[in-house]
């Protein structure tokens, strides 16, 4: 073989071997991957910490589109709820819900990003009513849904249930499906209940956008006999399913509900957590729908909560879990409950339970509220919450 054909061949061999960069790149993060890709009992929750103080006394948060900013509904002194936008470093803060009509006077809360488009939707108080215990944007009552289009810059009232004692009615959790077609709720139904949100069914309609939105052919999904409790976490990343919590059995207590999934008509329901006796509840799926994670008690006896479980955020103890979305390979990831845990101490060793979680667009960030007791022998009135965030990454160490 002559220098020169071997020097033509050296050539083609480096033409076959260049990758261009954007090329490159593509490949880099696929071989980077996310938490989502790495078995459970490999990821390790690192870097966690407490948000700033801005984010004190949070119940509700979901990550904006671009991963910046979380949204949030925050409570008053006067125990009024704002939606808000925080951004994670700066705390800079947006409200969002202060432009409807009487939006600095009520209730408003739970907002969720339109995926389509610039604006979202909430839930308000309803302008009639004047509890702001009812009408806490999470318990379903004496609210109705908001939409806001940023374009626009103008509000307007996707529901418009009346104020009843009798028949109560009402919206809570909110959120839009992947294409921005379609939104999903829970709240109270208007049937008869000893508890103090009301009987609670899933909603679903057809969100319709334009210069009068409006939610048409809505659908009520009752998902067991037990209508003593259900609450709307969203849908799966591809549309097609429900992710929500409720009792499973009917003679469940509502504070056993466990996290499920379903079609989109109500069918095929698949209980994830199954777990009677534990407190399942605030699941958030992974970007690409591989994970699970929500907070249960899976562990810890429930001690007496009253009657219809009226005293659980002065008892309850719980922790953030994760598992597959077919509800297998179940893992616990903090440890806020066990005294003398790196965990503990943020919260002052004080008896803790996690709330609402949400997992980042890149799909390595969670961000989760945590409630914690103030003081010893605490009531509602010194509980505190705050936000924390971590990040999840693939260890090489097996993890229990």
């Amino acid at each position: 073989m002559t220098k020169k054909t071997i020097k033509y061949m050296a050539g083609l061999l480096a033409v076959a071997l260049w990758v261009t960069p954007a090329a490159a790149q593509q490949q880099a993060e696929k071989a980077k991957g996310t938490a989502e890709d790495a078995r459970n009992s490999f990821l390790q929750m690192t870097n966690l910490r407490p948000l700033g103080d801005e984010f004190d006394s949070v119940d509700y948060i979901m990550w904006s589109k671009d991963g910046k900013s979380l949204l949030v509904d925050r409570r008053y002194t006067d125990k009024r709820t704002d939606a808000l936008e925080i951004n994670v470093e700066t705390q800079a803060i947006k409200n969002l819900s202060s432009g409807r009509p009487n939006g600095l006077r009520c209730n408003n809360g739970a907002p969720a990003w339109n995926p389509t488009e610039n604006g979202y939707i909430f839930v308000g108080q309803s302008e009639s009513s004047k509890d702001f215990s009812r009408s806490i944007p999470s318990n379903g009552q004496q609210c109705n849904l908001w939409y806001y289009n940023a374009g626009t810059g103008k509000y307007t009232a996707l529901t418009s249930y009346q104020l009843s004692f009798t028949s109560p009615r009402g919206v809570a959790m909110p959120r839009f499906s992947p294409d921005g077609k379609k939104v999903f709720w829970c709240g109270a139904d208007g049937g008869k209940s000893n508890l103090f949100w009301g009987q609670r069914s899933l909603f679903i309609g057809d969100f319709v956008p334009g210069s009068y939105p409006k939610i048409r052919n809505i659908k009520k999904l009752q998902p067991s006999d037990n209508q003593s409790f259900c609450e709307s976490y969203g849908f799966t990343p591809d549309g097609s399913k429900l992710l929500f919590a409720a009792p499973f059995e009917k003679e469940t207590p509502w504070y056993a509900a466990d996290i499920c999934l379903m079609n989109l008509d109500g069918s095929d329901m698949v209980n994830l957590t199954n777990t009677t006796q534990a407190w399942d509840r605030y699941p958030s799926l992974s970007p690409k729908g591989k994970k699970i994670i929500w907070s249960s008690s899976n562990g810890f006896e429930i001690a007496y909560l009253g009657i219809g479980g009226i005293r659980w955020q002065l008892e309850l103890k719980s922790e953030l879990w994760i598992m597959n979305s077919n509800g297998q390979d179940k893992r616990q990831l903090t440890r806020f409950n066990r005294r003398g845990s790196e965990h503990s101490f943020l919260v002052n060793g004080r008896r803790a339970y996690v709330g609402m979680t949400a997992w980042s667009p890149d799909g390595n960030r969670i961000a989760f509220v945590v409630y914690h007791d103030k003081a010893l022998g605490g009531n509602a009135d010194t509980l505190v919450s705050r936000v924390f965030i971590a990040d999840l990454v693939e260890s090489k160490v097996y993890n229990e």
